[in-house]
């Protein structure tokens, strides 16, 4: 197609679909902002993998100068280096030192996001995956801050916005809750008002209080991502606390979805099951708890911690962008 300026935008904007290839050839006019308002509007639209290409049709990516001797756009990024639909994001993922988190915030890197990797306590494992991330060519940092205590939000936030300085940032896009506390086979009768109120203060209050703290910094069209649990619609054997804590995370998602609907913010719980990682490995080494889990899902397999980033990974995107509101299920079809 033939664009001039000041019409590329109207041109551009919807592609008719993925793309796999673009070739930007051709004088782009005397407009310094011209080049890189048409690489922002096709980048989004290829397909993972995909290729923008410059006037000497060799594979290049997203980085881009103008030659102003000749006003070509050419692109400036290695070779087979490929564009990301979470280039440019900002990421926020609580717990993702390890497990299912982690999974979370190597998948949001992966997908170009530069992410904040939270941890309570074990700072090490959270460099770990900051370094994971690193070497597979994202961008990560670390913060730390202990939930479920007092002054917890204003530690997270203080570390979020000194590592968000450091990168040139100050706002961010994703916000995904995923850190929990489960205090398992405590059924009424034996459950503690201490235990209760710790798996409140880390379930409920950490995810309401730091979400009220970090909308002024969350952009208009970001995505919060709750990380529940099939427990709130299964009679659990575990006992009442727990979901009781995912089913009012539920609750606050799909009001907070209407609350910053007009902000084009979309808010999901993602649903999660018995799923494999280095927390569940004790329990999943018991051949019966083993079966037992397998023989309640449809799929007929126990979740792998990339089952539940891809789905959070969706959700995030701008694919998921007319979905707010909902319980995502991605439990391999528990107790259908």
């Amino acid at each position: 197609m033939d664009i001039r300026e000041g019409d590329a935008r109207t041109t551009l904007c919807d592609l008719g679909g993925p793309v796999d290839f673009a070739l930007i050839d051709g004088r782009l006019g005397t407009e310094p902002s011209f080049a890189r308002q048409v690489i922002e509007l096709v980048a989004p639209q290829l397909r993972i993998g995909g290729y923008v290409m410059n006037d000497n049709a060799e594979p290049d990516s997203l980085g881009h100068i103008r030659d102003t001797t000749k006003g070509f756009l050419i692109t400036t990024i290695d070779r087979g280096a490929h564009v990301t639909h979470l280039s440019g994001k900002v990421a926020l993922v609580t717990g993702s030192s390890r497990g299912i988190g982690r999974g979370i915030a190597e998948r949001l890197a992966r997908d170009g996001a530069l992410v904040a990797v939270h941890y309570g306590s074990n700072r090490t494992t959270a460099e770990e995956t900051a370094a994971s991330i690193a070497e597979a060519g994202g961008r990560a940092f670390t913060v730390g801050a202990e939930l479920g205590v007092p002054g917890d939000v204003d530690t997270l936030v203080t570390g979020l916005e000194s590592g968000l300085r450091a990168h040139g940032e100050s706002m961010l896009d994703i916000l995904v809750h995923n850190a929990g506390l489960n205090f398992m086979g405590r059924p009424i009768e034996v459950l503690t008002p201490e235990e209760f109120d710790q798996m409140v203060a880390v379930n409920v209050k950490a995810p309401f209080f730091l979400t009220q703290r970090l909308l002024p910094r969350l952009r208009d069209g970001g995505r919060i991502v709750n990380i529940s649990s099939v427990s709130t619609r299964l009679a659990s054997d575990h006992g009442i606390g727990y979901p009781l804590t995912k089913g009012a995370l539920d609750v606050f998602s799909h009001t907070l979805a209407k609350h910053l609907g007009p902000r084009g913010i979309t808010v999901n719980s993602v649903v999660v099951g018995f799923t494999r990682t280095d927390m569940t490995a004790d329990a999943l080494s018991d051949p019966a708890t083993l079966e037992r889990n397998i023989s309640r899902t449809a799929l007929g397999r126990i979740g792998q911690v990339p089952d539940i980033a891809d789905a959070v990974a969706f959700l995030a995107s701008d694919d998921a962008r007319w979905i707010t509101g909902a319980k995502v299920d991605v439990t391999g079809g528990v107790n259908l």
